[in-house]
């Protein structure tokens, strides 16, 4: 399940950055007229532009899964690319809350960052998300996330006051 959500979550953010370079001509904007994903490390505020999302199925056979990912670009470190992967057995819908419990099977959400030279992770021993989608449409999510990431050293990071508003493309 650990390289599937990498595997997926690397196959979303190469859609987005290649869904980016194109011209986006939608009225479609948050308050601050851009689509960003903002949350602070340890006190510490990150404010990403968001790439855009893509939602697809999966198709498994026993049962649909969805697969909605999102990437943003850290402008003050632009090679730290931030990614979200939601996984659900169900359409997307606002208020839906998705965990990092690896024994979840259904609402998982799979986060990464690289962080000063640190790769954190949703998935690793130790890491606890919550991530709530508080709207969705058919061309833009909106949501807020919390918790712990867990870097490669082990080192644990503490998220709050986390939230995104990126365009959302259905495949």
């Amino acid at each position: 399940m650990k390289k599937t959500l990498h595997l997926l979550i690397l196959t979303g953010l190469l859609f987005c950055v290649f869904n980016s370079c194109k011209k986006d001509n939608s009225a479609d904007t948050a308050t601050d007229g851009a689509y960003t994903i903002k949350f602070k490390i340890n006190g510490e505020q990150h404010t990403l532009t968001s790439a855009g999302a893509n939602t697809s199925n999966l198709g498994q056979t026993a049962t649909t899964t969805y697969f909605t990912s999102m990437a943003g670009v850290d402008s003050a470190a632009p090679n730290n690319i931030f990614e979200i992967g939601l996984y659900t057995s169900t359409t997307l819908k606002a208020n839906t809350t998705f965990t990092s419990n690896p024994n979840a099977t259904t609402n998982v959400v799979g986060m990464a960052y690289a962080y000063k030279g640190d790769g954190l992770d949703a998935s690793s021993s130790g890491a606890n998300i919550t991530l709530t989608v508080t709207d969705v449409t058919t061309s833009s999510i909106k949501g807020t996330f919390s918790g712990v990431l867990v870097g490669t050293s082990g080192t644990k990071y503490t998220i709050t006051e986390g939230q995104f508003y990126s365009a959302l493309s259905q495949k």
